[in-house]
């Protein structure tokens, strides 16, 4: 079908869908087509549809009692299947019938259908009526979905996510979070996740690679992390900025970002639905054909800190987090040190204070309390990458570390700033007068910051090697103070943003029979440019033709390690074979490249 036609010339671009206003969809319907499922009043096809009969029936449509009233008289099943439309929002449910207007629940005017530019067709409903549906959403919604069973409701601290954002980038500060050569993280850092990235509830064990990259893409959204083509990397100024912000903003932030990334599921009707943390409500509230994205939602809204979620069997029930009382974040001396080295450290521990320790030692472990070390690696490393040495000492200071520590740690510091070989610009001044007039010049002085130095030697071209080796095997650390520093401002930070699942939906509005698309390259198989689902080896050869001929794909994905869930339209490039089957693709909106994963495409088709 080609509604993708039929659409353009309706004009009809929503970027959130549930935006959509009520009028200008009626408007946009076929005149006799209104008159004769809308106003119910048809006296033949010549009757003209005015814009003031337009606008009156609407008016009298979307009252918040017509819309109960509307609402209320339609059967059980369709009723069901409304309330579980205005609960997907943005995200939509997916529909696979070959002309939407054969849906009876169209027919009811309280959703409507939207085509994306990909070709994926969903149902939507209208923002400007679900307020006033809302109460009797709720009620059909619960109804169906409570889960009888009261599972045990795990208890935690207001701000256990910031802990958990604060970990991850304690990591990325280190250089600990690596990425695959085809994408997502390395086992080694797979494994240190799983090891500090929880606080003791029930969904331990199932914690996915997804919750980690909701954190990373949180982290990136806010420019606060990097990524490069083998890991992710601090900008610490930023970061430090975050840490300083109140909790509460930071807690919204984190959630409102999390509805966001897990598909635009409908924030306000789901804080409603669990607004009694006795409730349990079952995952299959959410539409069959979309309850993986559900699920996947689920999961980034339990790492938000809004909601618990249990396992039991094949059944994934929700409820609303259970806080632990009188729980609040108090700036006092926390971290204990202990005489050889190690930590221990509360779960409930200040978020800055906890990313704080990752310039001075490692986290081992995460039990009821965090288990870490101080490291002489770390603090050299921290100091190679801009953290004040005096800063290092303050804070052993401030947790009142053993004596015989912060003096071992002094002691590893001054050995340090002995020396270092540097590859940056320097400008040397060998006369008196000249370096008081380059102090006191305001046009340069800005540019420069001074370095105490007993004797400066300029080493041969050609030997910056062999003298850098004869100075290791004497135990002396070459790196310069500050050299890794991270980008030192905003506008120092690629300011590039991820827009392959920016989908523009299109209402539509089209009831005529549509005419035939042209024939594609693969017309006469099984294949062709509208979405299908295939199985592995038929994907296989869609992928391959593709490659050979140069064509284009689009695919429904379910999101990989860093790749939401969404339609993407993409060049393949190179096919990578194995026990789990990947391909390189040009995503052709951004030109970037991205690896993508057989198991994770639902449905495909050859776009040319």
């Amino acid at each position: 079908m080609n509604y993708v036609k039929m659409i353009d010339s309706k004009k009809m671009k929503v970027n959130r869908p549930g935006s959509l206003s009520f009028t200008d969809y009626i408007k946009k319907l076929p005149s006799q087509w209104v008159i004769e499922h809308f106003l119910k009043g048809s006296e033949g096809p010549r009757k003209i549809l005015s814009s003031s009969m337009i606008e009156d029936a609407v008016k009298k449509f979307s009252t918040p009692e017509a819309l109960c009233k509307k609402y209320l008289q339609l059967p059980s099943d369709l009723q069901y299947r409304c309330a579980q439309v205005y609960l997907s929002g943005d995200h939509g449910v997916t529909l696979d019938t070959s002309n939407p207007f054969d849906d009876p629940l169209l027919l009811t005017f309280l959703v409507y259908a939207a085509i994306s530019n990909n070709g994926t067709v969903r149902i939507f409903g209208f923002n400007q009526f679900e307020k006033h549906l809302r109460p009797e959403l709720i009620n059909v919604l619960l109804k169906e979905s409570v889960v009888e069973q009261v599972l045990p409701t795990s208890e935690t601290f207001p701000w256990r996510v910031l802990n958990d954002i604060a970990t991850i980038a304690g990591l990325c500060f280190q250089g600990s979070i690596v990425k695959k050569r085809n994408g997502g993280f390395n086992r080694a850092s797979m494994n240190l996740l799983k090891k500090l990235v929880s606080t003791g509830t029930a969904l331990n064990a199932k914690i996915s690679e997804y919750v980690y990259s909701v954190a990373i893409a949180y982290l990136k959204q806010k420019k606060m992390v990097i990524e490069t083509e083998s890991d992710y990397r601090l900008v610490l100024p930023l970061f430090s900025m975050w840490l300083t912000e109140k909790i509460s903003d930071r807690l919204h932030d984190i959630e409102s970002f999390c509805f966001e990334y897990s598909g635009g599921w409908n924030r306000e009707l789901i804080l409603a639905l669990i607004k009694s943390s006795n409730t349990w409500i079952s995952y299959r509230i959410f539409p069959e054909k979309d309850q993986q994205e559900a699920i996947d939602a689920l999961h980034a809204l339990w790492f938000s800190g809004l909601i618990d979620m249990q396992h039991k069997g094949e059944e994934i029930a929700f409820t609303k987090s259970k806080h632990a009382e009188k729980k609040t974040l108090e700036k006092k001396q926390e971290i204990v040190v202990m005489p050889n080295f190690s930590t221990i450290i509360p779960q409930e521990v200040d978020p800055a204070e906890l990313f704080y320790f990752n310039e001075l030692g490692q986290l081992l472990s995460l039990d009821r309390v965090y288990w870490g070390k101080i490291s002489k690696q770390v603090i050299l490393n921290s100091c190679t990458r801009g953290i004040d040495p005096a800063q290092v000492l303050e804070r052993l200071s401030n947790w009142k570390a053993p004596l015989n520590v912060q003096e071992t740690v002094r002691e590893w510091i001054r050995e340090f700033l002995r020396l270092y070989i540097t590859d940056q610009n320097m400008l040397v001044s060998s006369d008196e007068k000249v370096t008081m007039q380059i102090n006191s010049y305001d046009p340069i002085r800005s540019f420069l910051e001074p370095v105490s130095a007993h004797a400066v030697f300029r080493i041969k071209k050609g030997s910056e090697d062999k003298v850098r080796e004869i100075l290791q095997n004497l135990g002396f650390d070459t790196r310069m103070p500050g050299q890794d520093k991270s980008a030192e401002s905003i506008e120092q930070v690629s300011q590039e943003t991820e827009t392959e699942l920016a989908t523009v939906w299109k209402a539509i509005t089209e009831v005529e029979k549509p005419i035939e698309q042209t024939p594609s390259p693969m017309r006469g198989t099984k294949y062709g440019s509208e979405l299908k689902v295939l199985d592995t080896s038929e994907i296989v050869h869609v992928i391959d033709y593709a490659i050979l001929t140069g064509g284009v794909v689009s695919f429904d994905y379910e999101g990989s390690p860093y790749l939401k869930q969404g339609i993407y339209t993409v060049k393949p490039l190179s096919f990578q074979k194995g026990i789990d089957p990947a391909f390189e693709g040009e995503v052709t909106r951004t030109k970037s490249k991205k690896m993508f994963y057989l198991r994770k495409i639902r449905k495909i088709g050859v776009t040319q």
